[in-house]
């Protein structure tokens, strides 16, 4: 028999909400709805109006969330909620589970259709073994999925809040400016929307900047010099933080670049430049050009994966 999923993913700009018919390891999205995330006080709030627009029995609810589940807690990152699945449960009377949201688009990737799936490396088949994704976004989100011998199994990580590492004389720059707002210089900070905000005011000169970072792709496919060689850079960050990511969980199986700023920009350039980044490591060149870089072209990542999670583990009763 069919179930009918509530999931969601949350991020800290959008939340993507979906009905998610489940039959046997057939998922599909029979309706999906978007919400601005921080237009509502609190993720209850936040899930009643999507409950209000979605038709149909739901048997339970999982939420992908931007930042650690502990415990069926979540704080929230980059909003001012703190989450928990007996909360929920309570105010909805279903069964819920909290997944990272790296975590939860983990789970996704095997659900894709192969039009969803762009391989930026055609040589490099990969073999058999650990996979990992890695999304800039509103933040950096990462996670590695290991193999066990039969399926690939997600874990999440908070890498995105680790230290960036400066290569060049920009780049020292740029960390000290970050190191001087935050307190601490994170690969977060620069391969996100605001990342890219902040490699253009460092080009262009221009502090004063408020643009986003989709104004200064744009910029760039104009012409506008500061703004490509932003784009070129974070491309080539992008590439090395991939690499360390790969390295970390010696995913042979494939590296997977996801979130809502990648697919957007333009392909060739996408190809070329995170690749550069993602070579340039000497010491392991060996291995790393052996590992596919794959791109991940869909918005029902992280739905999929909640759908997939809550069908491969069984739900509990309320409250246990």
């Amino acid at each position: 028999m069919a179930d009918l999923y509530l999931c969601a993913d949350i991020g800290a700009t959008n939340a993507r909400f979906a009905a998610v018919r489940a039959d046997g390891e057939q998922l599909q999205v029979v309706q999906r709805i978007q919400l601005a995330s921080a237009a509502h006080a609190s993720v209850v709030e936040l899930l009643q109006a999507a409950r209000n627009q979605l038709a149909g029995e739901f048997s339970a609810i999982a939420l992908a969330l931007p930042g650690p589940v502990m415990g069926g807690c979540c704080r929230v990152t980059l909003l001012p909620w703190l989450i928990s699945e007996v909360e929920i449960e309570q105010a909805t009377g279903l069964p819920c589970r909290l997944l990272n949201d790296l975590e939860a688009q983990g789970w996704g990737i095997d659900q894709l259709a192969a039009s969803e799936l762009v391989c930026l490396t055609p040589e490099r088949t990969g073999q058999p073994g650990n996979r990992c994704i890695i999304a800039p976004g509103s933040d950096l989100g990462e996670a590695i999925l290991y193999w066990d011998g039969q399926q690939h199994r997600p874990f999440p990580t908070e890498g995105g809040h680790c230290d960036f590492a400066p290569s060049d004389e920009l780049e020292w720059q740029l960390a000290e400016l970050l190191m001087e707002q935050y307190g601490q210089a994170r690969w977060g900070d620069l391969l996100s929307g605001r990342g890219i905000v902040a490699l253009y005011r460092m080009l262009a000169a221009d502090s004063s900047c408020c643009k986003s970072g989709e104004d200064i792709a744009d910029l760039a496919n104009q012409g506008d010099s500061a703004a490509a060689e932003a784009i070129a850079r974070f491309l080539r960050l992008l590439g090395r933080e991939a690499a360390n990511l790969g390295l970390k969980s010696m995913a042979l199986d494939g590296v997977y670049i996801a979130g809502g700023i990648v697919p957007s920009l333009p392909r060739p350039q996408v190809q070329s430049l995170v690749l550069e980044g993602f070579d340039a490591k000497p010491s392991m060149a060996h291995l790393l050009q052996t590992i596919p870089l794959r791109l991940i072209c869909s918005d029902n990542l992280g739905i999929l994966g909640c759908g997939r999670f809550l069908r491969q583990n069984p739900r509990r009763d309320l409250g246990a």
